[in-house]
């Protein structure tokens, strides 16, 4: 036992100093997330698109056995959603809702079309007569998402659109991050890459594995980032209020959270600013403003989220200090829900869509 015991402690204390050092940077927000699409790859479950304001968009009825559920989903429908089909024509007494997204609504990491939000929305307004179309797709900007609805989204007739904002989505094109090069790497250096936020820095800093490498490859859709211009926000939101006029839709902008280890929190500079979010004055955030101007109503789904884990705290006594928001809500990334995030997040919005669709059975 003494002969082990300096190598033992030797590995608990790296351990630790790797725990530490993951938390850190992941508190600090100083690490690019990235979002591997890669519509030139046979695999993929995206292709290139003739609208370059879209840049790609998910192949219709593709399948695949070997899903990585980032830049390989094992479904899309017909229409090239991640979704199950659906009709163009709406049955009849039937509302139908569209969320608009990126990855976030999309489902990213997860593997199951059930534990993505537009899933989780129709499982609970179904027996109201309520079909709720699942239109995120990873990468885009709220622009190409508005873009989507009107070249897409329209031939399907919704009654509601809900846009699931997330705070890059103020990045003016779509994709951080296009993957046209393949590069031979072990299965755990990819997982850790995506799910480390240290290990990612370490790959880009160092470029292990060729990281560096296929990020710094000069991005083939620069025509997208042209066309998509400056303030896409703005020019999105004013895009789907004037669609909304004109088809005859209610819409509703939710704004996604995001997750540490330790908070749940919105805001421009959220990452800088987790660790004093609750001391600061509520502000409006610049999506809330630009919405205001185009009277489109606005949701934070922070304030459910936090709710929902002061609930599971106070249910388990034996928890001493709250569980880790990032793990409770979501794949791991601080971003993308889980199934459990995507409870959460349906259970805020249904009641709103409810008394939207359903003005005779208000809540």
């Amino acid at each position: 036992m003494i002969k082990y015991s300096g190598p033992l402690l030797l590995l608990a204390s790296l351990a630790l100093c790797v725990s530490l050092t993951e938390f850190a940077f992941r508190l600090s927000g100083g690490v690019t997330r990235v979002y591997r699409i890669g519509p030139r790859a046979e695999e993929s479950a995206f292709k290139l698109s003739d609208n370059p304001l879209l840049g790609y968009v998910y192949k219709e009825s593709f399948r695949s056995d070997s899903p990585d559920n980032h830049q390989i989903f094992s479904y899309t429908n017909s229409h090239g959603l991640r979704d199950i089909e659906r009709s163009t024509l709406k049955p009849q007494d039937m509302k139908r809702v569209i969320v608009l997204g990126d990855s976030v609504v999309a489902g990213q990491g997860v593997a199951k079309l059930k534990d993505t939000i537009p899933h989780q929305l129709e499982l609970l307004l179904r027996e109201n007569g309520v079909e709720v179309l699942n239109f995120g797709t990873s990468g885009y900007c709220t622009l190409a998402e508005v873009e989507l609805l009107k070249e897409k989204g329209l031939q399907f007739d919704p009654d509601f659109v809900l846009l699931v904002f997330v705070e890059n989505d103020f990045t003016n094109s779509n994709s951080t991050f296009i993957r046209d090069l393949a590069y031979s790497r072990p299965k755990l250096a990819e997982e850790l890459f995506l799910r480390s936020a240290f290990f990612r820095w370490l790959g880009l800093k160092l470029n292990l594995f060729n990281f560096r490498d296929e990020f710094e490859v000069a991005d083939p859709f620069s025509h997208n980032s042209e066309r998509v211009g400056v303030d896409n926000v703005r020019r999105g939101l004013a895009a789907l209020k004037e669609l909304s006029e004109r088809e005859g839709f209610e819409t509703l902008i939710a704004v996604w959270p995001s997750f540490s280890d330790t908070e749940i929190f919105s805001s421009e500079d959220q990452f800088a600013r987790a660790n004093s979010a609750k001391k600061l004055p509520i502000r409006p955030l610049r999506v809330e403003l630009i919405a205001r101007e185009y009277s489109i109503p606005t949701l934070r789904l922070h304030t459910h989220f936090q709710g929902h884990l002061l609930e599971k705290t106070a249910e388990f006594h034996m928890w001493k200090t709250p569980p880790s928001p990032n793990w409770s809500y979501t794949v791991g990334d601080g971003m993308h829900p889980s199934r459990r995030g995507a409870k959460v997040a349906a259970r805020a919005l249904a009641p709103i869509l409810r008394e939207n669709l359903l003005p005779q059975k208000k809540q």
